[in-house]
């Protein structure tokens, strides 16, 4: 009785389309199409994945060029300022001052160096005593 009942109260006609499914009727696909488009979602998202993490990278190289092309605005601004210095003390040519300093450079290294050396000696005596 319940099966009979079931049959006949719950039965949807095949000619009567329900709201829900006007979709279905406007856009018939078969299981092979849909799990096509299905792969291709999938394919998709990987792919967007994919770009989305290779923006990040591209995003933080980004940020790590401004930060090299600031570093290197700064070394340019010193150089400047290092080539006005020898302009006003009378050295016109910039290759010659900059030897000069890396000559001068290399003394204040090797005295510093003489003057390290003569602290350890003096610090090891006092700690003898």
């Amino acid at each position: 009785m319940e099966e009979v009942l079931l049959q006949l109260v719950l039965n949807i006609p095949e000619n009567v389309l329900l709201p829900e499914d006007k979709v279905h009727e406007q856009y018939p696909y078969t299981k092979e199409q849909f799990q096509a488009l299905q792969d291709e979602i999938q394919q998709l998202q990987q792919q967007y994945r994919a770009e989305a993490s290779t923006g990040q990278v591209l995003r933080a190289e980004l940020e790590e060029q401004d930060a090299v092309r600031a570093e290197l605005e700064k070394i340019l601004q010193w150089f400047d300022g290092l080539d006005n210095i020898c302009r006003e003390h009378g050295t016109s040519n910039f290759k010659e001052s900059f030897v000069f300093l890396m000559q001068k450079s290399k003394k204040l290294q090797d005295v510093l160096k003489d003057v390290e050396k003569k602290r350890n000696k003096i610090k090891k005596h006092y700690q003898l005593l």
